[in-house]
Parts: C-alpha cells; sequence; structure tokens
C-alpha cells in the first residue's frame, strides 16, 4: 500500500522593511469614498493573487490604465503608502520555488482521491495563495504581470511589464490620497 502524499507546507513568511508608493485605479466615487474611511478587501477565485487589494507599485500610470479599460468614470488613481511587512514575494527566488514545490504536493495530493480529483481543474493562484496565507501569515503578496509586448522580435524587454501588489493586511496601508494628477479636467 503506498504511502498517503505529504501534506503540503509553506515557510514561514519574512517581515519586510520596504515601504513603497503604491497605486490604485477605481473612480471619483468609490476614490472619495476610499480616501475618507478606508479600503474593504476583494474576495474572489478569479483575483491575481488571492484576497487583498490591489495596487501597482511605483507606477501610477498602469493604476490609471486599469481603471479606464475597466470602465471606471471618470478614472482616478489612489497613491498609497503601503508597509509591506510579511511579503509573499514571487520576484524573490525563495518564495518562486516554495509556491512551485506548495503547488507540485498540492496537485498530487488532489490527484490521489476520486473525491478531490475535479478540484484540480478550479486550481488558481489565488486559490493556493489563499490556502497558504491560511496556514502563515501573509501581509502583502508582490509578483510581476506582463504581457509578451516587445520593442522589437529579439528583445528581452518587456514593454507591458509591471509590479502587482496585492494587500491582505489593511493596516499595512498607511496613508492614502487621491493622486491629483489622475483627476480628470473639469
Amino acid at each position: 500500500m503506498s504511502a498517503a502524499p505529504e501534506e503540503e507546507k509553506f515557510p514561514e513568511i519574512a517581515e519586510y522593511d520596504e515601504i513603497i508608493s503604491a497605486y490604485h485605479g477605481t473612480d471619483a466615487r468609490c476614490a472619495t469614498l476610499i480616501v475618507s474611511s478606508r479600503f474593504t478587501i476583494g474576495h474572489k477565485s478569479t483575483l491575481y493573487l488571492g484576497d487583498g487589494v490591489y495596487f501597482y507599485q511605483g507606477c501610477r500610470d498602469w493604476a490609471l490604465d486599469w481603471a479606464r479599460t475597466h470602465d471606471k468614470i471618470p478614472p482616478v488613481v489612489i497613491r498609497s503608502i503601503v508597509s509591506m511587512g510579511k511579503c509573499l514575494d514571487f520576484t524573490n527566488k525563495f518564495y518562486s520555488a516554495h509556491f512551485l514545490e506548495f503547488c507540485t504536493k498540492l496537485r498530487t495530493r488532489l490527484a490521489s482521491k476520486e473525491r478531490t480529483r475535479s478540484l484540480l481543474n478550479k486550481m488558481t493562484d489565488a486559490t493556493v495563495i489563499n490556502m497558504i496565507a491560511n496556514k502563515t501569515p501573509v501581509d502583502t503578496v508582490r509578483a510581476e504581470y506582463h504581457l509578451d509586448r516587445r520593442a522589437f522580435e529579439a528583445s528581452k524587454i518587456r514593454l507591458d511589464s509591471r509590479l502587482v501588489v496585492c494587500v491582505r493586511n489593511l493596516d499595512k496601508i498607511r496613508e492614502s490620497e487621491i493622486d491629483t494628477n489622475s483627476r480628470p479636467s473639469p
């Protein structure tokens, strides 16, 4: 009889001292409400990095583009100061390698039982990150997101690369204000 698949584990997430400028795209009405009260955590299995509030690190133009392409009228950007805290950072090779190992063990475990096999097709980055965050505290998640647009065929530079930060712990958002450069003209 074969041994049961090993339960997937994830190492403790290190505390980052890093404080970043982060940009969130939305519409003017929501921006006013968010700045006067606070953000709320989004919960959907289709979210890229799991439950949280999404920002673009260091570039308000990506946030403004996001608001425009998601029919936010008028599109507005909120600039926030975020303390990264316990950051599941996919730009760090250590966390990327452990994520792969976690996913491999999870897939093996799900595939080993008839009743859980159907869950394999429902597995997303978001569901796996949420599972990890249920096992070990995660304040923020950071990953690169890019399309494959290049300046020329052999170029290694992806022109649409951006750093996405998902804040899971709202206490890590130190301050927020409407970015005046993103407001529509009167």
